[in-house]
C-alpha cells in the first residue's frame, strides 16, 4: 500500500480468520474482497465465511468473493495430476477430479496445500438461503491459461 501511495488511507490491518470476523462490527464496510482463493482453503466453514463476510458489510454493500475453480485447476495442473497418480494411485485421482478437495486421507500432497476447488454449482450453493443479489458471475477459463 506505500508503494502505491495509500498507505495513508488505510484506517486498520488486520490478520483474521475469515470463517470468524467477531473483531469487526456488523455493517462495517461499504466493500468487503475476498480474493486469491482463500474460501477454498475453509473446507467444512465456506459458508459460515461467506455469513461472516456479508455480516460485516453494509446494507447494500458489495462483497467480491473469489474462488479456484476445479476445472480450471484441473487444466493447469494436469501435468502434476499425471505425475501425483503414480503417487495417490488412480483412487486418489478420482477423488480429486469428483471432488475438488486434496486432503490428507485422499490426496495427501507433500506441501500439505489442502484446498477445495470447486464447479460452479458449488460455489453457488454458498449463497443459497443468504440475502444476497448476485450481480455478476465470471470466471477466468480455460482460455485464459493458454500461451
Amino acid at each position: 500500500m506505500a508503494e502505491l501511495g495509500l498507505d495513508g488511507l488505510i484506517e486498520d490491518f488486520l490478520l483474521l480468520d475469515i470463517t470468524n470476523l467477531k473483531d469487526i462490527d456488523s455493517n462495517h464496510y461499504d466493500v468487503v474482497l475476498c480474493v486469491g482463493g482463500a474460501i477454498n482453503y475453509t473446507f467444512d466453514k465456506e459458508q459460515a465465511a461467506i455469513v461472516e463476510m456479508l455480516r460485516v458489510a453494509k446494507p447494500g454493500g458489495i462483497v467480491i468473493v473469489g474462488a479456484m475453480s476445479l476445472l480450471n485447476s484441473l487444466i493447469r495442473f494436469l501435468p502434476v495430476i499425471v505425475e501425483e497418480k503414480g503417487k495417490f494411485g488412480i483412487d486418489g485421482t478420482k477423488w480429486l477430479m469428483d471432488t475438488g478437495i486434496q486432503d490428507a486421507k485422499h490426496y495427501p500432497v507433500e506441501n500439505k496445500n489442502y484446498v477445495h476447488m470447486m464447479n460452479s454449482s458449488e460455489f453457488d450453493s454458498l449463497f443459497d438461503g443468504l440475502n444476497v443479489h448476485i450481480v455478476e458471475k465470471r470466471a477466468a477459463g480455460i482460455f485464459s491459461m493458454a500461451g
